[in-house]
């Protein structure tokens, strides 16, 4: 498992990353990326690289702590959202792993709906969900997922007889 420094470079022993990444999760890690510089596109681009340099729980863990200084550090607190965050980071760990081992560019290409913003969870969440405040302190399950199941899928009820 590839893991990242603190200053935004994978751990010894491990493929480096390109010095523009590593300038980007330094730059957000240390808060010191202007507000009109972090867009959908960044951070996308930074859970990205967090993913393809180590674990989805390391993520998790890392990711969501930075987002939530950066927040802080420009006296907007109130932006941080737990599932929100979680939830791109799940999306973003699909998509990575679906589309195979693709350069940034290339995944950037294949999954543009991801830097639509706020459209990207929409199939997945409802608005009310998301603006409630339990979606905003923790991360609450997809309330969409059970109606879009094919019957008998995972989220629909079992077909047919009593278990």
């Amino acid at each position: 498992m590839v893991t990242l420094t603190e200053r935004g470079r994978p751990a010894t022993g491990s493929a480096p990353l390109s010095d523009a990444d590593a300038e980007l999760v330094h730059g957000f890690e240390s808060c010191s990326i202007p507000a009109d510089h972090f867009h959908q596109r960044e951070y996308v681009r930074i859970v990205w690289i967090y993913l393809t340099a180590g674990s989805v729980l390391g993520t998790l863990e890392r990711f969501p702590a930075a987002l939530r200084r950066y927040a802080q550090s420009l006296g907007m607190p109130e932006l941080y959202h737990e599932t929100i965050t979680w939830a791109l980071v799940l999306l973003i760990e699909e998509r990575r792993r679906r589309g195979g081992e693709l350069s940034w560019e290339k995944f950037s290409s294949a999954n543009e709906d991801l830097f639509s913003w706020p459209g990207v969870l929409d199939g997945y969440y409802r608005a009310e969900t998301l603006a409630g405040r339990e979606a905003r302190e923790w991360f609450v399950l997809p309330d969409r997922l059970e109606a879009e199941a094919p019957d008998g899928g995972c989220g629909g009820a079992p077909s047919g007889g009593s278990g």
